[in-house]
């Protein structure tokens, strides 16, 4: 590499340079308050402001009880937790027992994929969320939309989770972190299929929240009220606990 370069490269602090691991890019990270995860993942916790991909096959194995400690500490501030076509009812008591504030949860329900990639971009980009939950599942998400999210992630201050079905794992994608997750025997088994800035293949065991798993077993469909309105709904930017479910309508 030439001099000159290298002098350009060093003194960004945004460029990561495979061959310069005393210059790594540094993101910041929420907790996620398991230690064997922290310690596999390259932030040291979740990443924020980028596209983070978890897969798993089916719903209400515990997929979501392992994020609860990052979302309740992310609930805390003054920002939204936007839950975008969750394919259950977030169970209130149980949230509160983790130590989730329910009244900072937005929900969105999107009718299509169209609807829910544009939910999810425009509350990345929206500024009044601290994480933002989004159930891909079965869609089949171009590249071109994913390159168009994790962009969205890139410019946000927040956490961003974007579920979909395992069997998108053997597909590349622009997620800075990919993981799968198998429930196994009481415990969640998370295997790091992609992760930027250093290797991949770590297997991690974690115990399932069994109230959370027992809750989502018990799904309930979401259904969309019916309306003849046409209009789009923004992200909200108020903070009213009695205007925090968003329908698409």
């Amino acid at each position: 590499m030439k001099a000159e370069l290298k002098d350009i490269i060093d003194s960004r602090h945004d460029i990561w340079c495979v061959k310069n691991q005393s210059a790594p890019l540094t993101l910041k990270a929420v907790d996620t308050q398991y230690r064997p995860l922290n310690d596999q993942l390259e932030q040291g916790g979740w990443p924020m402001s980028v596209a983070t991909e978890l897969l798993c096959s089916h719903h209400g194995g515990g997929e979501l009880s392992f994020l609860l400690p990052a979302i309740a500490k992310l609930s805390q501030t003054e920002k939204w937790v936007a839950f975008i076509a969750p394919p259950f009812t977030p169970y209130g008591p149980a949230l509160e027992a983790a130590g989730v504030d329910s009244s900072r949860i937005l929900m969105i329900h999107p009718r299509n994929s169209k609807e829910l990639l544009w939910a999810t971009e425009q509350a990345l980009k929206a500024g009044t969320c601290s994480a933002v939950i989004s159930w891909f599942g079965s869609h089949d998400i171009a590249t071109k939309d994913l390159r168009r999210i994790q962009h969205a992630a890139k410019s946000s201050d927040c956490l961003h989770i974007q579920y979909r079905d395992s069997r998108f794992a053997a597909q590349p994608s622009p997620a800075k972190l990919r993981l799968s997750l198998t429930p196994n025997d009481g415990q969640l088994s998370l295997q790091v299929l992609k992760q930027t800035g250093t290797w991949a293949g770590q297997q991690i065991e974690l115990p399932i929240d069994e109230e959370i798993r027992d809750q989502q077993c018990n799904v309930i469909q979401l259904e969309v009220p019916k309306s003849n309105r046409k209009e789009h709904l923004a992200m909200p930017v108020h903070t009213d606990p009695a205007q925090r479910q968003i329908v698409w309508q």
